[in-house]
């Protein structure tokens, strides 16, 4: 993974967050998630630094990008499909 700034290409940070991921990374506020192909979604901060947040295994591979509605994520693994986030 690698950070750079919007503003001048300067790079922030680079670092290896293991897995293989076949779909795109996704930020939603301040958090960038990743999928990985074995369906652990890596999270990191969308930070000028490096910060692994979590790493929450969905069960089964995906090889998907989330979708994003409304602050809800929905990311879909071979049979099931999750929604995460939202109020109430």
């Amino acid at each position: 993974m690698t950070c750079l700034s919007a503003a001048n290409g300067e790079l922030l940070w680079q670092q290896r967050v293991g897995g293989s991921f076949h779909g795109s990374p996704i930020c939603v506020g301040d958090h960038l998630y990743c999928i990985a192909r074995n369906g652990e979604v890596v999270v990191l901060a969308a930070a000028d630094e490096y910060r692994l947040l979590a790493r929450i295994a969905l069960g089964e591979d995906s090889d998907t990008t989330p979708a994003v509605s409304s602050g809800v994520m929905y990311p879909r693994t071979r049979s099931k499909l999750y929604s995460l986030g939202g109020t109430g």
